[in-house]
């Protein structure tokens, strides 16, 4: 009876001491903390900035109207060209992290650890634009998603 009552409140201290720890993505708590996960443009674009409160995270992918494409890439010339998205790199010490991503209708710049302004030119497509990206710092992975509206 008393190994059944024991391991009864084992089990609740291992859950309830665990809870917090499954609560955000990835095996960590959030590092990055970002202002707002998403923002929606009208038709005419703009500029709209997003701060963090994160000591140290990366660009680590962007998707473009559902396609994906992986900011690990850039050259020994601090870039990297895929179709219509170009992506500028620094360098440091031996590895390049993304810092700026362009492409015909809007740029993204992470200007330091907090801060990164997301520029978009008017939409005269017809057609709802989307820009999802991610960010990492170790084992938690985040994202921000922007819509700019065709109409």
């Amino acid at each position: 009876m008393k190994a059944n009552v024991f391991f009864s409140l084992f089990i609740l201290l291992v859950c309830i001491g665990c809870k917090d720890y499954y609560e955000t993505p990835g095996l960590q708590r959030d590092t990055i903390k970002l202002s707002e996960r998403e923002h929606n443009f009208d038709i005419n674009g703009g500029s709209f900035t997003i701060t963090t409160e994160g000591a140290f995270w990366c660009l680590n992918l962007v998707e473009v109207n559902s396609k994906r494409y992986s900011l690990y890439c850039c050259t020994n010339d601090g870039a990297a060209n895929y179709d219509d998205i170009t992506i500028h790199c620094d360098y440091y010490g031996e590895m390049y992290e993304p810092s700026k991503i362009e492409a015909s209708w809007f740029s993204i710049t992470k200007e330091n650890t907090k801060k990164i302004i997301f520029n978009v030119l008017p939409n005269q497509t017809g057609k709802t634009r989307t820009i999802k990206l991610v960010l990492s710092d170790r084992n938690y992975f985040t994202f921000v998603t922007i819509t700019q509206l065709s109409e």
